[in-house]
């Protein structure tokens, strides 16, 4: 992207911030692991935590689920999920009751893969983590992790809902089609 994606503004406000706020309605407590401090008006019922060596997502995951206490689920979102609202976590934030205690994850699917970046997981799968990293070959990519799981697919969220920002004509796509149109 060539700049930091979790500063980019979109409706005025930096996208973590817009994550922050969607989690917050959604949880009772947000996590922000990052390997930087970014001052942002964040929610009340957010915490950053600074993991400075993160080096993939699933070490930055981990970190995070080690400074949680433990709780039955867990939202993972990525900060660059512009289209994501409180509403479309709604549905399966109801759902979590019941997928049975073996299923360790509910995850939407897209093209033949989990979307491990807004997805619930719960706190317990810390100890198949565990294991995984402890591995010295381990692969650091979630879709590697996510083999050793049980997981339910999550088919309230669509999964353009999820699309994500990874280049500045992505970026400029969001923007242009957020935007009012000129007459």
């Amino acid at each position: 992207m060539g700049t930091d994606k979790a500063l980019l503004c979109l409706k005025g406000k930096p996208l973590l911030q817009l994550q922050a706020e969607t989690a917050t309605a959604c949880c009772d407590l947000a996590l922000i692991v990052s390997d930087r401090d970014r001052a942002l008006d964040l929610p009340a019922a957010c915490e950053q935590v600074l993991e400075l060596r993160p080096r993939a997502p699933l070490i930055g995951f981990h970190f995070g689920l080690t400074h949680l206490n433990p709780h039955a689920w867990v939202l993972l979102l990525a900060c660059d999920l512009p289209l994501l609202t409180p509403e479309l976590l709604a549905t399966s934030i109801v759902d979590l009751e019941q997928i049975t205690p073996e299923n360790q994850a509910y995850l939407v699917k897209s093209e033949h893969k989990w979307q491990p970046f807004c997805g619930f997981y719960r706190w317990s799968c810390l100890a198949s983590l565990d294991r995984y990293l402890a591995n010295p070959n381990a692969q650091l990519s979630f879709q590697a992790w996510l083999r050793e799981l049980k997981i339910v697919e999550n088919q309230n969220i669509d999964p353009k809902f999820l699309w994500n920002c990874n280049t500045p004509r992505d970026w400029q796509e969001l923007v242009n089609c957020l935007s009012p149109t000129q007459p």
